[in-house]
């Protein structure tokens, strides 16, 4: 549930990975049409996964992409603890 212009926004855990899925297929989209921007939906996309999805979550934090580029970053406080509690939940 979430508040906003002081209507209350309910959702479900499940709607999550389907916003993820189609913020995925449009950064595809993007990737072939120049006039549609990738990063952010791309982007978009695996957040909405990542927060929506426990195995897809845990699938991306074993991965060794996330441990060679992202996670060294954050224990070395280049990045916020914040970002890091956003990212591993």
């Amino acid at each position: 549930m979430v508040e906003h212009g002081g209507t209350i926004i309910e959702y479900e855990k499940n709607d999550l990975p389907c916003g993820g899925i189609i913020l995925l297929v449009l950064g595809l989209i993007g990737l072939a049409l120049p006039v549609i921007p990738q990063i952010p939906f791309l982007a978009g996309g695996l957040f909405l996964l990542m927060k929506g999805s426990g195995r897809f979550r845990a699938k991306i934090l074993s991965s060794e992409l996330y441990r060679k580029h992202i996670r060294w970053r954050i224990e070395a406080n280049r990045y916020t603890k914040r970002l890091l509690q956003a990212i591993e939940g």
